[in-house]
């Protein structure tokens, strides 16, 4: 018996990946280039590339994370957004993660990090991640107020998630979470638009470096 269960060990494993949620959107900063002046990381389920001009304080790195995967590295100077090619769409069931490794240098104002459809996430200048969300229905003034922030340690590889799960959203910092309520009366609102990464340096750029987006359409 005990040699049919190790037999059977490979193939339970091919199962749990199969049953894996798979990405609506994923670029795959490992196969990032630059050509004629372009960089680009693509999207590999429907071709929504990420893209940006070099030379703009934007530069391909092989990053220090545990994945040794490529990343984007910012040195606060982008002069313009590194952003999808095409648009993309949000949902009120959806979940975004990605890699952040934040500088150690000592910020002189807030620092964009990403800005999708509905979600928008900066570093403050004091140090913490603020994740805010566009939602309507409800008191302005309360939707206006609302964003979830955890802390966010500098000079480290970190795992960030955003889960929208109809009028509850999580925030996911490795292994630290934080859960909010939109305010009475409000939901989520979807959109469709361009994921945009880094900011930039008229509104505060990231000096930092990002890795490994996805976007599914489920927040499990």
């Amino acid at each position: 018996m005990r040699y049919l269960f190790v037999l059977l060990l490979p193939f339970t494993g091919l199962l749990a990946a199969e049953n894996a949620p798979k990405p609506a959107f994923w670029w795959n900063f490992n196969e990032a280039t630059e050509t004629d002046g372009r960089i680009t990381i693509p999207e590999k389920v429907t071709g929504a590339d990420l893209a940006v001009d070099a030379g703009t304080g934007v530069t391909i790195v092989d990053s220090s994370d545990v994945a040794g995967a490529k990343a984007l590295a910012f040195d606060g100077t982008q002069s313009k957004p590194c952003s999808t090619v095409s648009k993309i769409n949000s949902d009120t069931g959806m979940r975004l993660t990605f890699k952040l490794l934040l500088s150690e240098e000592e910020r002189e104002r807030s620092q964009g990090i990403l800005q999708m459809p509905g979600i928008g996430i900066y570093a403050a200048r004091e140090g913490p991640l603020h994740c805010a969300f566009s939602a309507k229905g409800g008191s302005e003034e309360e939707r206006a107020n609302k964003e979830l922030v955890l802390p966010a340690p500098c000079g480290l590889w970190l795992t960030v998630s955003v889960s929208v799960k109809g009028s509850e959203i999580e925030l996911q910092i490795d292994d630290k979470t934080l859960l909010g309520q939109l305010p009475e009366g409000a939901v989520f609102e979807p959109k469709e638009g361009k994921l945009a990464i880094g900011g930039l340096a008229a509104n505060g750029g990231l000096v930092g470096q990002i890795s490994d987006i996805r976007i599914f359409h489920t927040a499990e």
